[in-house]
């Protein structure tokens, strides 16, 4: 295995050999309950494929046997679902105990607290300063807390989604519920608070800030960098930190953070709100997960992919230079 980068003051000088010694062994150990579950749910599959095909074949199986097809199709129906949610639940299960080893064990060696779920997290600011958009549906998990450079920080993973619904052809009404967010949500923690509350957020063509700026506090800060000003709207209501807190150097270093880690260069957006730096970052996959039960849990590549998904939490840091900021 290659040696890790050293990301943080309290990470282990040698993250690879702390991985040999604590997390490899304790993952070799899960090795035999990891291929008894993939057996279980390659059993459930086949068992599934099994009943679909009974189902389709429905009407050659009651002519063959005498029973009624309603039936058939329906126990096909009933197999079908058990054996999938019986996949699922084993999956769920075994993979929750492989990233608590893997995900909570790096996290314990860098100095960080990782909670898969059930913990608290400040999430009304993000929708009062719009940085998320509307929804009716939210799920956050793997929280990661910890200090940088002096910077204390807490972040987790948010799918945020919105309920729609229509009628089909029969006039039956269909819910469904669509994505309107998935990605990271960061706090970064200041010493001193900001006198007022400035938020940055991506660009919406000129029809869409004029109505999104519509129901947003404070006012429009035209900024003097053409190319930021094509990526992101500024409001606040306090011009004159809103222009000392954005920096040409702030500025940019925010545009490179969105085109180098999100979806896109209007994947980000910020909010400089009580003592805090706010982020909501758009992420096409989900984090934190560690890779999936059909391979070894040993295998190095897991370790390389966490740590460089746990890199973006100390780069953006560095990145903004928050470090220097906590002192303003």
């Amino acid at each position: 295995m290659s040696a890790q980068p050293e990301l943080s003051p309290q990470a282990p000088h040698d993250l690879s050999a702390h991985y040999r010694q604590h997390i490899a062994p304790a993952l070799a150990r899960m090795e035999r309950q990891r291929r008894q579950a993939v057996k279980r749910i390659i059993v459930l599959g086949v068992l599934a494929v099994t009943a679909l095909g009974a189902m389709l074949a429905g009407d050659l199986i009651a002519v063959m046997t005498g029973l009624d097809d309603f039936f058939i199709i329906a126990g096909a129906i009933l197999v079908i679902f058990a054996a999938l949610a019986g996949a699922a639940m084993i999956y769920k299960q075994i993979h929750a105990k492989f990233k608590q080893v893997l995900v909570g064990g790096i996290c314990e060696a860098m100095g960080l607290k990782f909670s898969p779920g059930r913990f608290r997290f400040a999430f009304a600011p993000f929708r009062e300063t719009g940085l998320v958009p509307g929804h009716d549906r939210r799920n956050l998990e793997d929280r990661i807390a910890g200090e940088h450079n002096g910077v204390r920080f807490e972040l987790c993973e948010a799918l945020l989604e919105r309920r729609t619904e229509r009628q089909d052809s029969d006039g039956n009404t269909k819910v469904e519920y669509r994505t309107v967010f998935r990605g990271l949500l960061m706090i970064y923690e200041f010493p001193k608070r900001f006198q007022g509350r400035t938020v940055v957020v991506p660009d919406a063509t000129w029809l869409g800030n004029m109505i999104v700026g519509l129901g947003r506090e404070g006012e429009r800060v035209r900024l003097e960098d053409p190319r930021f000003e094509r990526m992101f709207e500024v409001y606040s209501n306090d011009q004159v930190e809103a222009r000392y807190l954005l920096t040409p150097t702030f500025m940019e270093r925010l545009q490179r953070l969105a085109e180098n880690t999100g979806e896109g260069p209007r994947s980000l957006a910020a909010a400089f709100i009580g003592s805090r730096l706010l982020l909501a970052l758009r992420c096409g996959e989900n984090r934190f997960e560690g890779g999936h039960i059909f391979k070894p849990f040993d295998q190095p590549e897991r370790l390389e992919k966490l740590v460089e998904e746990l890199g973006i939490i100390f780069e953006i840091i560095d990145t903004l230079d928050l470090d220097n900021r906590s002192r303003i």
